[in-house]
């Protein structure tokens, strides 16, 4: 299976990324059937090639809203 990976550096944005209770992180699995780890300051995305590439645009998304609007808003 493809993997990808995303830097978040920031932990607090990591916890803002994954949402209150990691609510985005099991949306994300759950509707994508994407595996998902984060460890040494990256996510690491693992599943099929189409469902991996959607994966990735949403938690950097949700990474982007979070170190713009500060690591509180992605939880939203």
């Amino acid at each position: 299976m493809p993997r990808t990976s995303i830097a978040v550096v920031d932990s607090k944005r990591l916890v803002a990324v994954f949402g209150p209770r990691d609510q985005h992180l099991r949306r994300i699995r759950t509707a994508l059937g994407v595996a998902v780890t984060a460890r040494d300051d990256a996510i690491h995305i693992e599943g099929d090639e189409a469902a991996g590439r959607r994966a990735t645009t949403l938690f950097e998304s949700l990474d982007r809203i979070a170190r713009e609007e500060g690591a509180g808003a992605a939880e939203q």
